[in-house]
């Protein structure tokens, strides 16, 4: 009662509207100078943990899912890479099981090549505001048959490719542009439409059939070339079906050997056999839904989500909607009612950085606490990977010889001129961090390989360290064998051709456990 009345005795104050906007600038002015930024292996650290890399639970994967929604990652790397680096124990049947339950959904974002598409996993809740960011989500520009599949599923519903295909007159000619078309144009359509976001399977299943070119022909993944990523690239091809029963067909075997003609058993074994690259059924995506202001805000806790500090170069890299500016927008709104806080969070970033105050301080901590030096082990990431912020929001490093990522040509030890490959965060390629140091970048197979500079290089100059060699190579091993990697075949290092390395950076990788081939120093 007695701070009932003191509230109603408290006389009513007015303040000029210009004035209370100086006033809050004020605050955030002297907000952000209190800030101290940190540097950046103490944010690359940070990202380590802030997405638990090796330390999920099967259990843990819708968490993990909701925390990468939206961000499209090739197709070859999600099952090899990306889930793995979080959950150790990650099992296929797992991600099936969120998707079957309607928990998850798979929408595409574009192709890498015919066999590796763009996918984005997303929480089904949240898949209306965040679908759609991309340019090819209206699906508007397809092909004529990929235009008649989605008509033919646009009243709702989910069907199986047979199912469209009939639909379509599939197989029986005719006058009608609809009919005779063929399995592989239906297939072909499908895989269109998902690559343009419009339809969307019931399981991770018809992801894998096309990264192991299922129902595929004269592509480059089927040839080994840029589509070949992943294992799933690398699995044998299906077995068909329609072997076994045609066979007893022919040894008269059954009663209806003698019945039906051999054309229509050749019929019978390709309707088996067809739309295996397109399994499963398949519907449209969620439109996407809610008000300007909620997909904003959708996009917002996203990234924060995903990067606790979002950068310029983090919300570029994704090539969102709008773009950095866009993002400015937005986040300068929750600076102003104090969600987050704009400044000088990482070293040489600028100051268009925004972080929550809990993260901000849980940097700060671990730049005055950091952990005892290489107590982690490496991580191998997929290099488009959100936990890697290497070519996003932290530029690349110095590469282990001294020099620059954007240096090309340098003589090797007979004076031939190299070219160095600057990384990329291109599908395919991979990167190892420890500890928030990236030690190494690895092109697509892992033909070419960066190692980058350290404090405690030894040894005469581009020599690397060669615990940090052990480490990469160490690493590299374990995924080989464990089955989530293919065996590397490394081909040049740094620029230089593996024959032309320094006796000493050779022996580096030996003793580490590479074997020295004619094809290159292999990991396996």
């Amino acid at each position: 009662d007695a701070a009932d009345a003191a509230d109603t005795a408290r006389p009513t104050q007015y303040v000029d509207t210009g004035v209370l906007r100086r006033l809050r600038a004020a605050t955030l002015a002297k907000a952000r100078g209190s800030l101290e930024p940190v540097s950046r292996q103490t944010y690359a650290a940070f990202l380590e943990s802030w997405h638990g890399l090796g330390d999920g639970e099967p259990e843990d994967l819708a968490t993990v899912i909701e925390q990468l929604a939206g961000v499209p990652l090739p197709a070859s790397a999600w099952e090899t890479v990306v889930l793995p680096a979080r959950i150790p124990a990650y099992r296929p049947a797992d991600l099936d099981d969120l998707i079957a339950a309607g928990e998850v959904v798979v929408v595409g974002a574009g192709a890498v090549s015919p066999t590796d598409p763009l996918v984005m996993l997303l929480p089904a809740d949240l898949a209306p505001l965040l679908v759609g960011a991309g340019p090819e989500a209206d699906g508007a520009a397809v092909g004529p048959v990929a235009q008649l599949v989605r008509d033919r599923v646009a009243g709702g519903g989910a069907f199986l490719a047979a199912e469209i295909g009939r639909s379509m007159g599939e197989g029986t000619g005719g006058a009608d542009p609809a009919a005779g078309v063929s399995h592989d144009a239906v297939d072909a359509a499908v895989r269109e439409l998902f690559d343009a976001g419009v339809l969307m399977p019931d399981s991770f299943a018809a992801v894998r059939a096309r990264l192991a070119g299922t129902g595929i022909t004269d592509t480059v993944g089927s040839r080994g070339g840029a589509g070949a990523a992943g294992k799933g690239a690398h699995k044998a091809p299906r077995r068909n079906r329609g072997r076994g029963s045609a066979a007893r067909l022919r040894m008269g075997r059954t009663t209806f050997a003698q019945t039906v003609k051999s054309e229509e058993v050749r019929a019978r074994r390709a309707a088996m056999n067809a739309h295996a690259g397109v399994p499963g059924r398949w519907s449209l995506v969620p439109a996407p839904g809610g008000a300007v202001t909620d997909r904003a805000i959708a996009r917002g806790e996203a990234w924060l989500d995903r990067y606790a500090v979002v950068t310029r170069g983090s919300v570029m890299a994704e090539h969102a909607e709008g773009g950095f500016a866009a993002a400015y927008r937005m986040l300068t709104a929750w600076e102003d009612n104090g969600t987050v806080l704009r400044g000088y969070i990482i070293d040489g970033l600028g100051g268009a950085q925004f972080a929550s105050r809990e993260v901000i301080d849980r940097l700060r901590q671990l730049e005055e606490e950091p952990p005892a030096a290489e107590a982690g082990d490496p991580v191998v990431l997929a290099a488009a990977d959100p936990a890697n912020p290497f070519g996003a929001a932290v530029p690349w490093p110095e590469t282990g010889d001294g020099g620059s990522p954007e240096q090309p040509d340098r003589p090797d030890q007979q004076g031939h001129a190299t070219r160095q490959t600057q990384p990329t965060r291109a599908a395919g390629a991979l990167v190892v961090i420890r500890d928030g140091v990236l030690l190494a970048h690895l092109t697509r197979g892992g033909r070419q390989v960066q190692l980058f500079s350290r404090p405690n290089l030894t040894g005469e100059p581009g020599t690397p360290d060669p615990a940090d060699v052990a480490a990469v190579v160490g690493r590299l091993r374990s995924l080989v064998q464990d089955g989530r990697l293919s065996p590397v075949a490394v081909e040049k290092v740094n620029g230089t051709d593996v024959m032309s390395l320094p006796p000493a950076v050779r022996r580096a990788w030996t003793e580490a456990g590479a074997r020295f081939t004619p094809k290159g120093l292999v990991v396996r």
